[in-house]
């Protein structure tokens, strides 16, 4: 008898089960799906350091990586630019104005402390 629901009750149809393809298992893809976030928050620490670690071994190796990559690509990556220029230019000028809001706020309030100290030392100046 084949089953029709999960444990958790999704409907086990084609388009929501995964099929391990070495052991030929059915999944629902909701629970799997779950299943992996949860996952991934218990052990993202981890996760992040094994990573950090890979990419500090192999750094070297991911550069040259990443440069033949680019220079294979190089044709394309000039093609996609040159056909989609407005869309770029415009993304990377919204980009740089949600960066430099931070640093706005940042400077303004460096600039607001500033001007508090010297006021205070004018006034213990002129005591």
């Amino acid at each position: 008898m084949e089953k029709t629901h999960c444990k958790q009750g999704h409907e086990l149809t084609p388009e929501n089960t995964y099929v391990n393809p070495s052991t030929n298992a059915h999944r629902c893809k909701l629970c799997r799906n779950a299943y992996k976030r949860q996952w991934y928050q218990e052990n993202k620490d981890s996760i992040r350091k094994s990573r950090k670690a890979y990419r500090e071994a192999n750094r070297d190796n991911i550069r040259e990586y990443g440069k033949a990559y680019y220079e294979a690509n190089k044709p394309a990556y000039r093609e996609y630019r040159q056909a989609n220029k407005e869309r770029l230019v415009e993304y990377h000028r919204a980009y740089f104005q949600a960066s430099k809001e931070p640093l706005r706020e940042y400077r303004n309030e460096y600039a607001r402390q500033y001007r508090l100290r010297k006021k205070i030392e004018r006034i213990g100046e002129n005591q």
